[in-house]
């Protein structure tokens, strides 16, 4: 008998970087080093940081140009996804942009969510998964989940629930795009 597909519907978030505006930095290695355990505590800001790039408006989510995981969002964006983001993330200041305060959004929550019989997944030569090319989740486990990564995609975009593209799109916030993850 195959195993029974996920219906519930997840969403790859990302940043809407073709219509608003991305924060620019010359210290990559701090973003990619914001795939880890938290840092709330030694956080001081983001070093390098030099503004964000003028060519388009700044939305209430901007991302980074040249990593796909991280994305910043205002104090408005974060009023309205907190009830699904605080138990899965932190919050790390970046200051003051267009009047609104930003801060990057570090997701913490990883699930072993995949289910790796049905997902195509890159393999390392000893048969890790590493990458995944189609997902293909866990019912019993994604269901009620809002935030999170699994572990063999954690340098990529986060996933979200229909719970929060909707509220996403109800707040009418900018910035953001919600991509239908096919399973």
């Amino acid at each position: 008998m195959p195993a029974k597909k996920s219906k519930v519907p997840l969403y790859h978030f990302r940043s809407d970087c073709n219509r608003f505006a991305d924060f620019v930095t010359d210290n990559w290695e701090e973003l990619y080093r914001l795939n880890g355990p938290p840092k709330i505590k030694k956080w001081t800001g983001l070093a390098g940081l030099q503004g964000v790039a003028t060519d388009r408006p700044l939305g209430d989510f901007a991302g980074f140009p040249g990593t796909n995981s991280l994305v910043a969002l205002n104090s408005r964006a974060w009023d309205v996804v907190r009830p699904w983001f605080e138990d899965a993330a932190e919050t790390l200041a970046l200051g003051e942009f267009g009047g609104q305060e930003y801060f990057v959004l570090h997701v913490l929550k990883v699930v072993d969510a995949l289910d790796l019989e049905r997902a195509i997944v890159r393999r390392t030569p000893a048969g890790k998964a590493y990458g995944v090319t189609q997902f293909a989740f866990k019912p019993s486990v994604v269901d009620g989940l809002h935030l999170f990564k699994v572990p063999e995609a954690i340098g990529e975009r986060p996933l979200v629930s229909d719970v929060v593209r909707q509220a996403v799109k109800k707040a009418k916030l900018t910035g953001a795009i919600c991509s239908p993850i096919v399973q």
